[in-house]
């Protein structure tokens, strides 16, 4: 377990990250981290939690965060990441929070619904449904996305996100 949120760190994230086959918790947030996510972070194959949220981070979010099999939670909100989100991290069958909003240059022209479509998830208390069912069960998924009839922003926390969020218990918090 690595937690050094709130530490002033700055500058890029190490490309030996990806040696740390074992890690299981890995929180980075409220940090002044620049530069991209090395894809080397793939090698974090027993990552379970990454928190990467409210730095300065930009670039494409790595599809290789595709090979941490094991996560659970990604937040990767408030940073400064263009293109999309990447299909593979639909590999990510364990995957049951994901926050990419407040992301101003994260490309926008897939909806929320596609989004969802194409991510594993399953059982959420929204008018959408997912196109394919996994045995797990989303417990939360912001976006920032313009509004889209049929689905519900949450205006009061945050203008233009969605919040989807299911039955599913959370996850217990790592040891």
């Amino acid at each position: 377990k690595i937690d050094l949120s709130g530490c002033s760190l700055h500058g890029p994230i190490a490309r030996e990250i990806g040696r740390l086959g074992a890690l299981k918790f890995l929180n980075l947030e409220r940090n002044r981290l620049d530069g991209e996510i090395p894809d080397e972070i793939g090698g974090c194959s027993s990552l379970q939690v990454l928190y990467l949220n409210h730095n300065r981070l930009r670039g494409r979010i790595p599809a290789a965060l595709a090979s941490c099999g094991a996560l659970t939670l990604l937040q990767l909100q408030s940073n400064n990441f263009t293109g999309s989100v990447p299909p593979e991290l639909a590999h990510c069958t364990a995957l049951t929070e994901l926050a990419v909003f407040k992301n101003q240059r994260l490309e926008t022209k897939e909806s929320k619904a596609e989004i969802i479509r194409r991510l594993p998830l399953c059982a959420m208390t929204t008018t959408h449904k997912p196109a394919r069912g996994k045995a797990h069960m989303l417990s939360s998924l912001t976006v920032s996305l313009p509004h889209e009839g049929g689905v519900e922003s949450n205006k009061h926390q945050n203008p233009g996100a969605v919040v989807f969020r299911s039955r599913a218990p959370q996850h217990p918090a790592p040891m």
